[in-house]
């Protein structure tokens, strides 16, 4: 069977410039891709394309960060229509939005995800294998309809425009499945993560929603207050990545722990101090 090309297969072709814009390791790429069965002179092409549209991109006007004001999301400033527990705390702002999705938003997430999923990557590839053992699936923004109104519903939670945010990703855990600890943001004084940073800065909040129950394990915990939380179906995970100063909060380290028995699916999205798009286009 002759090797696919890129062109044939619009998906994958989002996919590789997803994870360009990203910023992932181009080998990588790769070499996902040549596992998939793309010819390698299709990938070529497609990343020589995705690299002239990326230096075709001009410099955004930077406005002055207003992170106190970022740190008081819209959801607590209202009367928001979801229930909101705020888990008490002085190292971190977190937050859980009971029923945010609903079980048929959920569902159709989910079943969209299944036909996208590639192996995750990380900024900074660790030596452990276990370290991050899932699956992910990437949309750009204005993908379909489904994904558009759930970008939306979530900017509107957290009153931030949705061009300051990344992408929707939904992540998908079978048994044994984890992400061992780490931070959201990327580390400025690390040259590895510089990159990342870019005209789009560093990351502020963190929005996760699960889209299903899990049978045992699955939990998302956060170390510096000892906090597990389970999964449960609808429910919204969403903290500040930096303190109401702008500097960064160590303290949001977090993992996701192993799936014992069932599995687990998530759509995870990150806001940027900057904007990543025009207009969320």
């Amino acid at each position: 069977m002759p090797p696919k090309t890129l062109q044939e297969f619009p998906d994958w072709l989002d996919w590789l410039n997803t994870n360009f814009q990203r910023q992932c390791e181009v080998p990588e790429l790769t070499n996902i891709l040549l596992q998939n069965g793309f010819s390698r002179q299709s990938i070529e092409a497609a990343i020589f394309a995705a690299q002239s549209s990326t230096k075709s991109l001009h410099e955004p006007q930077f406005n002055k960060i207003d992170y106190l004001k970022l740190s008081q999301p819209h959801f607590t400033q209202t009367n928001y229509s979801c229930p909101v527990h705020q888990i008490v705390n002085t190292k971190l702002q977190l937050y859980l939005i009971y029923d945010f999705l609903s079980s048929n938003d959920c569902d159709a997430l989910v079943e969209m995800s299944k036909a996208r999923l590639t192996p995750s990557t990380v900024a900074n590839p660790e030596e452990d294998k276990e370290y991050r053992t899932n699956q992910t699936a990437h949309f750009p923004l204005n993908h379909n309809p489904i994904i558009s109104s759930v970008d939306n519903k979530i900017s509107d939670c957290l009153g931030i425009d949705k061009s300051y945010g990344e992408p929707s990703q939904i992540q998908h855990y079978g048994i044994g499945h984890q992400y061992k600890k780490h931070h959201d943001f990327f580390f400025p004084n690390n040259k590895v993560h510089q990159r990342y940073l870019g005209r789009q800065g560093n990351r502020t909040w963190t929005f996760m929603v699960y889209l299903n129950d899990v049978n045992k394990g699955g939990a998302t915990r956060f170390l510096a207050i000892e906090q597990n939380i389970s999964p449960q179906k609808g429910l919204a995970v969403v903290w500040n990545n930096r303190y109401p100063n702008g500097q960064l909060n160590y303290d949001s380290l977090h993992a996701g722990l192993p799936i014992e028995d069932g599995e687990k699916t998530i759509l995870t999205k990150w806001f940027r101090e900057h904007q990543v798009a025009t207009n969320g286009e």
